[in-house]
């Protein structure tokens, strides 16, 4: 097959902190099976010979200035990349943050990588031998005065006006995290333009190397493969004292961690039949994931190779190889960019489960407040609790019980501030024609000019991070409901009147909860009754252990024994619900 035929394959790589290591090891082990296949040195296998376009950001971008354009094999890249991060972080305070002597550090140690590569220190992005690789390049940066704004650093040439910075440059503003290192001035003097790394939106540059592709390649050519590769996503939520305390740029990085898993969420059921594009990216503890933890790396190599040990992950990971081997593409770029049937939809609230359990008393309040209570001025309905108490599942059963009360329903993802700006952007996108572009803050627009007889509803769930600012997130229109969920009970400081506190179930409602996920039905007999109801309080009367312990009984009867811990009392409760459960079904 012809290069001019064959489908390319594009390599994508996330902004982030030291989970940059993980994108190396996740490159290693592809390179490693490569070799296999082929029968050759791995050393001998260079990344920049199976990808057609590599982009990335922040550290990220860094990697792929190594492989692309130095053209360095996997573990000369990994040997560099801890050489720069040595020489960055080693001596570094992250309390009280240096950003000159972090500039100047950054710069010496790029500086000192591409001299070992024989790179000029005068060469720009887009000349010279560059401009002749088979594997083209681009990074993304900020523009200082718009960050969401993402600027494109080319090794190649485009269509219309560009910027052909120094390479030294490109990649320095690419890596120049805010709070952490100072901007970097591009252009001819008094038209110089301020760049930082990270760009809102930009953090997982997928979606614009997809343009970026499209644009180079035309509508035409096919895609064998695209490969994206995060910098780690967060397994546990931090606590809010530790969020508060945590120097800026930390909570950047997380927000930045966020964002690009946002970006993924939503490109996998944007991209989910495409064959060849793979999203490759470890859980991580948010410990691991610390800026300052640059010099302790091997949690991040534990938690990359318990990733690549799950089976799912790993015959994943082999088809891809067999794409970038064989570049045999099934869609076109113009499908893949353009497709109606390839594209971002809204998010939609959760379906109820089928072992929901109504509250009379929380469900009174809220169609008193939300039904019966006459619009006189914007209604704000909070609805806070502990975790796992029934408060999203609560908000999905009113929307089935009155579907005709709102003409549109925007439900929005509000664990963070990134998640929630995605969710309004997707939304605005579906208003249809000359909305294809829009971003979060047409979303805020459009739900501040609500037409005259529509009721609209704005679904703001488990906005738990005490350290998010809502409030720019809450539009005002007498026709706009704002519901909001969190474990927060501050949220309720925004509609102090209707603010629903979702406590502990009744006894009634927690023994029809359990009940319902066993399939059992009274009556009871008296042992077994017993038995559920200390099950219950054991279980602290919340709603979601309820049903996994009734699932529990359903599924998986458990042999009735003596026995005296807490620990085995349970298993003996739940094992004579278990056993009836089998009996009754």
């Amino acid at each position: 097959m012809s290069e001019e035929k064959d489908g390319i394959c594009i390599l994508s790589l996330d902004n982030g902190g030291p989970g940059t290591y993980s994108q190396l090891l996740f490159l290693k082990e592809q390179t490693s099976r490569l070799a296999s296949d082929l029968k050759m040195p791995e050393h001998d296998i260079y990344p920049a010979d199976y990808f057609d376009l590599m982009g990335g950001v922040g550290f990220g971008g860094l990697v792929a200035v190594m492989l692309g354009l130095l053209r360095m094999n996997i573990t000369e890249a990994i040997e560099a990349y801890l050489s720069i991060t040595s020489a960055v972080f080693s001596e570094v305070s992250f309390e009280n943050v240096d950003r000159d002597i972090n500039t100047k550090r950054l710069r010496g140690a790029i500086e000192s990588m591409l001299q070992s590569r024989n790179i000029l220190l005068d060469a720009k992005m887009n000349e010279g031998p560059f401009d002749q690789r088979k594997c083209k390049v681009v990074l993304y940066a900020g523009d200082s005065a718009r960050i969401d704004h993402p600027q494109a650093f080319r090794t190649y040439s485009s269509r219309g006006a560009s910027l052909n910075p120094l390479v030294i440059d490109a990649v320095c503003a690419t890596m120049s995290l805010p709070s952490y290192f100072q901007p970097v001035m591009i252009g001819p003097p008094r038209r110089q333009q301020s760049f930082v790394g990270g760009v809102l939106g930009a953090n997982n540059p997928t979606q614009l190397l997809l343009k970026e592709a499209y644009n180079i390649y035309g509508q035409d050519r096919r895609v064998a493969s695209i490969i994206s590769i995060g910098c780690g996503m967060a397994r546990a939520r931090p606590q809010a004292a530790n969020l508060r305390d945590e120097p800026d740029v930390g909570k950047l990085l997380k927000e930045m961690v966020g964002g690009c898993e946002v970006i993924a969420n939503q490109l996998s059921t944007w991209l989910w039949n495409v064959d060849g594009y793979l999203r490759l990216n470890a859980s991580m503890d948010m410990e691991t994931m610390k800026t300052r933890d640059w010099n302790s790396l091997g949690g991040i190599e534990s938690q990359t190779s318990f990733h690549l040990a799950r089976s799912e992950i790993s015959e994943a990971l082999g088809t891809a190889l067999g794409h970038l081997r064989e570049r045999i593409g099934t869609a076109t770029l113009g499908q893949l960019n353009f497709s109606s049937g390839i594209k971002t939809t809204a998010k939609t609230p959760p379906a109820v489960s089928p072992h929901f359990i109504l509250r009379k008393q929380p469900w009174a309040k809220m169609v008193d407040y939300l039904v019966t209570t006459p619009p006189s001025q914007q209604k704000i309905f909070p609805i806070t609790g502990m975790g796992g108490c029934g408060k999203t599942q609560l908000v999905s059963y009113f929307l089935r019980q009155y579907p005709n009360l709102y003409a549109q329903t925007i439900y929005v993802d509000a664990s963070s501030s990134s998640s929630i700006k995605f969710d309004l952007q997707a939304w605005a996108r579906t208003l249809g024609d000359g909305h294809d572009d829009d971003v979060w803050e047409d979303a805020i627009q459009a739900l501040s000019k609500i037409p005259g007889g529509e009721q609209w509803i704005l679904i703001l769930d488990n906005a738990d991070d005490p350290g998010l600012d809502l409030n720019q997130f809450l539009p005002r229109h007498n026709h706009l409901t704002l519901l909001i969920t969190s474990r927060n009970r501050d949220i309720g400081d925004h509609g102090p009147r209707s603010h629903l506190e979702l406590g502990e179930m009744t006894p009634e409602e927690a023994l029809a909860a359990l009940l319902q996920a066993a399939q059992r039905k009274l009556p009871m007999d008296d042992e077994e009754l017993r038995s559920a109801q200390t099950l219950i309080g054991d279980l602290g009367w919340l709603a979601i252990a309820l049903v996994q312990a009734g699932s529990y009984c359903l599924s998986v009867p458990v042999p009735v024994a003596p026995c005296g811990s807490p620990e085995e009392s349970r298993t003996v409760l739940i094992g004579r619900l278990s056993m009836g459960s089998v009996h009754n079904a």
